[in-house]
């Protein structure tokens, strides 16, 4: 027999999706038929306990006074569970509702459940026994033999279910019935029915597509085109009408234009930090897929997302390697006197990259050398170096044998001096 995790929870109401809370949870180990291990602990909610689960339950605001909150005691919990197969009575409730809140919290979901009160409707089943409307736990108790002190306490119910789970384990193995789902499709089955909750209307609306076929549509190549509209902050909307192109088609350019930074300039395509949120969470369950992440956002949905918000923050997340960056990109950076060190930041590269740019840009016009005079003093190697460097027989190798600071300062002196930066040597 494999080790097994059986648990039980306590809730302050059934409705996770308006944020209702734990208030204690328990878990047993079982294994080869006896009780190994327990967990168990009262939780802290944040918000007030209904007087209807104080009776049902027996837990009061004095009962958790002192216990400490969800964000501290479930972590805990999900280490206990590990990766053991999860034993619950009415598990669906119980593991879709911890799955809500190890979501919030960023731990690994409950993928693998076996529900005893499903096992014991299976049984009834193959004993040619007329299902009955009350399969609570003491029912299933008394079909069994075994004991239950005390309904509506995690800690009794679970040692109960553990009990009922070890008898039908023994006696009925092939009637269990086991819930086998992957990551993705637990995943799924939380959001949709987060989805279908006031509190994610904004959200889904926020993540309808926004544009319109145009009428006539022009097939010809316009990249060109679309890349000096979108550097001239021109919106989606505006580009796909004035350049009759599908969306599609405009995604693929805007894909291929976007930038860390040139993203600035169509900053309002991710404005929304809600449905951003929500697509990085989807992307991480589809593993950076953004084509995977688009079909599981149309599951929960019920509808396509805006493809382009989607493609957008796709890129920004999982494809820095893959950007290019042009002349264009630059000119907001240099124009307002940024250094290497930041754009380089904000582009996630080496400053190295930037040179090449910034040299065509600073011997076009005399005032960008005067904004960047005290900078290029910093980074400019000395009169007599640069002289040694053009005695060189291989300048480019030598500079590339250099430490990366000094590759720096040695290739962009060397750089403005093929531009002739230098009046004289």
């Amino acid at each position: 027999m494999n080790e097994f995790v059986v648990i039980d929870i306590e809730t302050t109401g059934i409705y996770f999706e308006y944020w209702d809370e734990p208030i204690e949870v328990c878990g047993i180990k079982v294994k080869d038929n006896n009780i190994t291990d327990t967990f168990h602990c009262f939780i802290k909610p944040y918000k007030k306990i209904p007087q209807k689960i104080s009776e049902l339950t027996g837990i009061t605001a004095e009962t958790v006074k002192h216990s400490e909150n969800k964000y501290k005691v479930l972590p805990k919990f999900r280490e206990f569970i590990g990766d053991n197969v999860v034993v619950a009575q009415n598990a669906s409730f119980d593991v879709e509702f911890l799955n809500f809140w190890f979501l919030q919290l960023n731990l690994p979901l409950i993928n693998k459940f076996i529900c005893t009160m499903k096992t014991y409707k299976n049984i009834l089943k193959s004993q040619g026994i007329k299902e009955k409307k009350s399969a609570k736990l003491i029912d299933i108790c008394n079909f069994l033999g075994v004991k239950l002190e005390k309904s509506h306490s995690a800690l009794e119910d679970t040692k109960a279910t553990a009990q009922v789970f070890i008898e039908e384990y023994k006696n009925y193995k092939d009637l269990l019935y086991i819930e086998d789902l992957t990551p993705v499709q637990s995943y799924i089955k939380i959001k949709k029915r987060i989805a279908s909750s006031n509190m994610y209307n904004k959200i889904s609306k926020a993540l309808e597509p926004k544009f319109d076929v145009p009428d006539c549509v022009n097939t010809e190549d316009c990249i060109d085109r679309c890349y000096s509209l979108l550097d001239n902050f021109k919106s989606p909307e505006f580009i796909i009408k004035e350049l009759k192109i599908l969306p599609e088609k405009f995604e693929d350019y805007f894909v291929s234009w976007l930038n860390y930074l040139n993203i600035s300039k169509q900053y309002s395509i991710i404005s929304n930090n809600d449905a951003v949120k929500c697509i990085k969470e989807i992307l991480k369950y589809a593993k950076g897929n953004v084509e995977e992440a688009i079909r599981i956002h149309t599951e929960i949905f019920g509808k396509k997302p805006d493809t382009l918000m989607y493609k957008t923050v796709w890129k920004l997340e999982y494809c820095p390697d893959s950007m290019q960056y042009r002349y264009e990109d630059f000119l907001y950076y240099f124009n307002n006197g940024k250094t290497f060190e930041e754009i380089a930041a904000k582009m996630k590269r080496d400053k190295i990259e930037i040179i090449p740019f910034f040299v065509k840009w600073i011997v076009s016009d005399n005032e960008n050398r005067e904004l960047y005079r005290d900078y290029l003093k910093n980074y400019l190697i000395k009169k007599s170096e640069l002289k040694y460097l053009l005695s060189l027989p291989d300048i480019e190798k030598y500079i590339q044998s250099l430490d990366n600071e000094n590759k720096f300062t040695s290739l962009l002196t060397y750089s403005l001096y093929k531009e002739g930066f230098f009046k004289k040597i």
